[in-house]
């Protein structure tokens, strides 16, 4: 515990013994090492790294503590410390964001984050196309055949909406769908959901209009269905802002 330390150099001897003379007067024993080679020729004080300035091992603390009050050792400032750290060096090298202060980064990439994280947890919420089109019963405005426009019209009991509308179709969760006829009775078949597009097939009638592979466009507040054949355009009675 009494070997001699370097705790810090000086280019000039007197700048050494200024502090040398305070070092000892707070009771701390200290060594200059090559202090005479400097005096003779000071320009070699860089070539041979300066006079050390040394103290014992149990000193070390203390004496460092000093040349701090004394400014000659530097504590790094909080800025500094970030321009050494991980996020600097990363944040630094994002286009725009990083030519701003530090700060400045950390608060925009935050205000991302949450954004980010915001519009995850919306998008989780939504109804998949499955739940949407099980989920409502929807109204037909009109169906497309071969490129000529029809109207519905079922030979059976309907409820008529306020807004006039009565024909529908109905996907069920047990596989069914019950689709308008045409001066005919409802035509009943069954569905699938299969690689984002929608299968009706075995329709008890008027097959050669429903059945087929359907590309699908569905929000909670209306459907298109086309298939090579057949364009079905409607929309739900429910109102919903998603």
């Amino acid at each position: 515990m009494n070997d001699l330390r370097t705790i810090i150099t000086f280019e000039l001897p007197h700048d050494a013994h200024l502090v040398k003379t305070k070092l000892e007067s707070e009771g701390i024993q200290v060594t200059l090492n090559d202090e005479l080679t400097v005096q003779v020729d000071n320009y070699i004080s860089n070539a041979i790294g300066g006079i050390k300035l040394q103290v014992l091992e149990r000193d070390i603390i203390t004496a460092k503590s000093i040349l701090k009050e004394l400014g000659y050792i530097k504590t790094k400032s909080k800025q500094q410390n970030f321009k050494n750290s991980f996020w600097f060096s990363i944040t630094s090298k994002i286009p725009i964001i990083g030519k701003l202060a530090f700060e400045l980064r950390i608060l925009i990439l935050i205000g991302i984050v949450i954004t980010i994280g915001a519009i995850s947890i919306v998008i989780s919420q939504m109804p998949s196309k499955y739940e949407l089109l099980t989920g409502e019963t929807w109204y037909l405005n009109m169906v497309k055949y071969n490129g000529k426009y029809y109207q519905p019209n079922t030979m059976a009991f309907k409820l008529v909406l306020n807004n006039g509308y009565s024909e529908y179709i109905d996907f069920e969760t047990n596989g069914t769908v019950r689709m308008p006829g045409f001066n005919t009775n409802w035509v009943n078949g069954k569905w699938k959901l299969e690689n984002g597009k929608v299968i009706i097939f075995d329709s008890d009638t008027l097959n050669y209009i429903y059945d087929g592979n359907y590309e699908i466009t569905v929000n909670s507040n209306s459907i298109l269905l086309k298939s090579e054949s057949t364009e079905i355009n409607g929309h739900s009675n429910t109102i919903r802002l998603f």
